[in-house]
């Protein structure tokens, strides 16, 4: 049993309102249910930052490697790797100095990216790094003069509420040096049946699953069938938050941690948030923890953004 996830579910249903970090879904069967997920045509996001890292490649590459001889990408929560691909083929191509530093929790899915990439481009230097964000990049922290190019791209931001990101943003800036780069994405407000239409039922495999994982890990005996996956969008703030929630008044057992959980009918468990961002937002968020938005790149569509900050 993984500690840190007794801990997190432990805390999480017993503190009130009740919730459940969205950084335990990412398992093995998690991730592969999300890539289903990044798949779908309705999940506009995949397909936006896409076509970003596709026409913006050459200008990336020259805004990475400017004023250094090296540079190190180092990306956090790397997925499938399928948009970063592009990047980094095409930066091979163009026989580029740089190392690849992917940079997960999840062992599973570090060593089944790093398997595709070195198959996929034999000429990669590439060193995967299975911690959190924040002990990678204190391990990494000891190239002083290499230029770091830090990856949060996706939608893995806006996982983030306004007081995290400020939180996270301060954190990473006590790891830049006035050279070092961040690279964010950033999904945009936008007509709110758009983004509705990505979200609702879409993730509900993936969010419903977290009961399964309870019964398997921690032998729970939760039934899926007395809860459901809702998701709620508010346009005038762009947050977008998800749910789970109690069909009737019951109580699951919890048999490897001792309790039992009580839910009252249609009592939530809230279970992540997606933020959605305009301009003035990210500037604000940039000015609190002395950041400075250097470019800014756009998909055809104005849904989705690509990033490239620095200390000011």
């Amino acid at each position: 049993m993984n500690k840190f996830f007794k801990k997190g579910i432990l805390t999480g249903l017993l503190s009130s309102p009740k919730e459940i970090d969205d950084k335990y879904f990412y398992d093995e069967q998690g991730n592969k249910l999300f890539e289903k997920v990044m798949n779908l045509k309705k999940y506009y996001l995949t397909n936006c930052e896409h076509e970003i890292f596709s026409s913006k490649k050459a200008e990336l590459l020259s805004i990475f490697s400017k004023n250094t001889k090296e540079f190190h990408i180092i990306e956090f929560g790397v997925g499938n790797g399928y948009k970063t691909k592009v990047l980094l083929n095409y930066f091979l191509k163009q026989k580029a100095n740089f190392k690849y530093f992917p940079v997960d929790i999840s062992t599973y899915i570090l060593k089944k990216l790093e398997t595709d990439l070195i198959h996929t481009f034999p000429k990669l230097q590439i060193k995967s790094v299975n911690n959190d964000y924040f002990k990678a990049l204190k391990e990494l922290n000891n190239h002083k003069n290499v230029k770091k190019i830090i990856f949060f791209i996706g939608n893995s931001f806006g996982n983030f509420s306004e007081k995290k990101s400020v939180k996270f943003l301060n954190k990473i800036s006590g790891y830049l040096t006035k050279k070092d780069l961040l690279f964010i994405g950033f999904d945009l407000k936008k007509d709110p049946f758009i983004i509705y239409d990505a979200y609702d039922k879409t993730f509900e495999p993936f969010c419903m699953r977290i009961f399964k994982k309870m019964n398997d890990e921690l032998g729970g005996n939760f039934n899926t069938s007395k809860f459901k996956y809702y998701f709620t969008y508010n346009p005038k703030n762009g947050q977008g938050n998800f749910y789970l929630i109690s069909k009737e008044e019951q109580t699951a057992e919890l048999k490897k941690l001792k309790i039992n959980i009580h839910f009252k009918a249609w009592e939530t468990i809230y279970v992540g948030i997606s933020q959605k961002y305009d301009i003035d937002y990210i500037n604000r968020l940039a000015k609190k923890t002395g950041l400075k938005i250097k470019y800014i790149f756009f998909d055809k569509k104005k849904y989705f953004i690509d990033s490239v900050l620095s200390l000011k």
